[in-house]
C-alpha cells in the first residue's frame, strides 16, 4: 500500500487471493479422511455451474450449449462442484467473445461423465505464452487430483479450435 501505485497493489491482492485459494484447495484434498461420500448428480452440478457463470459469459456474448442427462456418482459433493466450476471457469475464460461453451453430462457404463468444450486458443497456444495460464494449469491439476481421489480419470484434448476436458468418475 505504500507504493501509491493502485495497479501494483491490486496485482498483489490478486496474487494473495490466488495463493489462498490454492492452499485451501490443497488442504481440502489432503483432508480426505473427513470426506462424506454421498450420491451426487453431476448433471445438476453442471446446470448450477452454467447458472453461476452465465453472468460472466453474457457480457462477452459467450453462450452455453448443454446436453444434461442424469449422471450420478458417489463422491464428495463440494469437491465435485469445485472441479466442474473450475472447468467451466476455464472454458469461459479462454473462449473468444461470441464463442460457445458446450457442457455435457451423461452416464457411460458405470461412470458419470462430464465433458466441457470451449473454442479457445487451445492449451498448446497457452503453453507457448500467448495467454496467461497460471490459474489454468493449477486449476487443471486440482481437478485431476479430485477426479483421481474419486477413482476416476481426466481426459484432455486440445487444438487450435479449442479444448475439451472429459471428467469420468
Amino acid at each position: 500500500g505504500e507504493t501509491g501505485d493502485a495497479s501494483l497493489v491490486e496485482a498483489a491482492r490478486a496474487d494473495l487471493r490466488y495463493l489462498t485459494q490454492a492452499m485451501n484447495e490443497s488442504l481440502a484434498l489432503r483432508d480426505g479422511e473427513t470426506w462424506a461420500f454421498e450420491s451426487v448428480r453431476l448433471d445438476e452440478v453442471c446446470a448450477a455451474a452454467v447458472e453461476l457463470y452465465d453472468p460472466v459469459a453474457e457480457p462477452r456474448n459467450i453462450r452455453f450449449e448443454t446436453e444434461l442427462t442424469q449422471a450420478e456418482t458417489l463422491g464428495v459433493a463440494s469437491l465435485l462442484q469445485r472441479a466442474v466450476a473450475n472447468l467451466v471457469d476455464n472454458a469461459v475464460k479462454y473462449s473468444p467473445d461470441g464463442g460457445v461453451v458446450r457442457i455435457k453430462a451423461v452416464t457411460q457404463g458405470d461412470q458419470a461423465v462430464v465433458e466441457i468444450a470451449d473454442q479457445g486458443p487451445g492449451m498448446e497456444a497457452t503453453a507457448a505464452g500467448d495467454v496467461d495460464v497460471d490459474s489454468h494449469r493449477m486449476g487443471l491439476a486440482f481437478v485431476r487430483a479430485i477426479v483421481r481421489r474419486h477413482g476416476g480419470e481426466l481426459e484432455i484434448s486440445s487444438g487450435p479450435q479449442g479444448s475439451t476436458v472429459k471428467m469420468k468418475v
